[in-house]
């Protein structure tokens, strides 16, 4: 599950908040929740280059993370029949 986590981070940092790393949720300066920042940024600011590179960075963690919990569900259900 640590693994899932990690994949969820970027360790250069999201365009939105260059100190934070997490890739699906910041929150604001506001403390309002901003979901996707880099992407949802890239967005609002019409940088079509920066907001596919943000969608694509999200799609990879995505597919790893699709792939560890469904490897971590047929192992548990392999042990617990």
């Amino acid at each position: 599950m640590l693994q899932v986590e990690s994949n969820w981070l970027d360790p250069a940092g999201i365009p939105a908040a260059r100190g934070s790393s997490i890739f699906f949720i910041l929150r604001a300066t506001t403390y309002a929740h901003l979901e996707f920042p880099g992407l949802t940024e890239a967005v609002e600011k019409r940088d079509w280059n920066l907001a596919r590179e943000q969608a694509a960075l999200l799609e990879k963690a995505v597919e790893k993370n699709t792939k560890l919990l469904r490897s971590a569900q047929s192992s548990w259900e392999k042990s617990n029949p």
